[in-house]
């Protein structure tokens, strides 16, 4: 039965709702093992996941068809869905436009929260409905230039912040994320996980890059960890951390995989992000893990984008 447990799929799984699948695999496994169930055992076994006896005996069925975690739905209620209005032809062009007018006055490197208000008060006093802060921080992304643009085809090392709770010796914590990405391709080539209050090692994160061709950018504290493991003749090149971060928002967007990431210190309470009885902090393994499966998914995506690019690039053959 640990074995069912520790090779299971969760791939497709909210992190959050790992420890009840664990638990509803391990109560099903339970029943299973027993050479010849009865009704009293379904009820009893049922009881366990708040189940009656039929729902736990369809779910029994379920799983022993293909043993597939993502059909064991812990039932959680799904939360709205707030449509953005960043979405293609939902925004009002001439928002757009006063919205691209700010950011030229005040400066591609302007706060968020100055643009977004300055848009507001604008589009306000003109009867319009202002973008989205998703809509205004993609147009100060493109008054700054694509990063490729501006770094070339260099690997980025970079930190962020995880919006996932991870339980730890001192509380519940947002973990840091310590990023290698090729900025040309967008390609995760690693990522560190590791308590905010501690400073990663950067040990495995220098041997994913090291001996790659392009140049390594980073900000001065990584840099001078980074060197300890990376060999002098490898090319290192200084960015603020400030700048390190912002280039790397634009990279990756606001998720990696299936999770959600920052690029500031959050300084909420991370117990807050968890919306159901059935949801529970990770463990730093689990959230490794959880980084892993996003950093596969995010690259599979890349990759993805880039043959359908190169497709749609290849010129038709005439007809005869």
């Amino acid at each position: 039965m640990d074995d069912e447990l520790k090779n299971l799929d969760l791939s497709e799984i909210d992190p959050l709702k790992w420890a009840e699948f664990r638990r509803r695999v391990f109560v099903l496994e339970q029943y299973l093992a027993l050479p010849n169930p009865t009704s009293a055992d379904r009820i009893r076994h049922g009881a366990k996941l708040n189940l009656g006896a039929q729902q736990f005996q369809n779910l029994v069925r379920t799983w022993e068809t293909d043993h597939d975690p993502r059909k064991l739905s812990p039932g959680v209620r799904k939360r709205a869905v707030r449509h953005s209005r960043s979405r293609r032809g939902g925004v009002d062009p001439a928002a757009r436009e006063i919205a691209r007018g700010v950011i030229a006055e005040l400066g591609s490197s302007a706060s968020l929260r100055e643009l977004v208000e300055l848009v507001r008060l604008r589009c306000t006093a003109l009867r319009i409905t202002p973008p989205s802060r998703g809509t205004i921080w993609l147009l100060s992304v493109e008054a700054r230039g694509s990063p490729s643009e501006q770094h070339g085809n260099a690997i980025l090392v970079a930190r962020a912040f995880l919006k996932l709770p991870v339980e730890t010796a001192m509380g519940t914590v947002f973990p840091e994320l310590t990023v290698a990405v090729n900025v040309s391709t967008r390609r995760i080539l690693a990522i560190e996980t590791a308590d905010p209050e501690a400073t990663p090692d950067l040990r495995d994160l220098a041997t994913a890059i090291r001996g790659r061709d392009p140049v390594i950018l980073a900000d001065l504290g990584i840099r001078t960890r980074l060197s300890r493991y990376v060999l002098g003749r490898t090319p290192m090149a200084t960015i603020s951390e400030k700048d390190g971060r912002r280039t790397l928002a634009q990279v990756l967007g606001r998720k990696i995989g299936l999770l959600e990431v920052a690029y500031r210190n959050l300084n909420g309470n991370p117990a807050k992000s968890m919306h159901s009885f059935r949801d529970r902090a990770l463990n730093f393994d689990d959230a490794r893990t959880a980084v892993a499966f996003a950093m596969e998914r995010h690259n599979a995506a890349v990759a993805a984008a880039a043959e359908a690019d190169l497709f749609s690039r290849v010129p038709s053959v005439p007809e005869a």
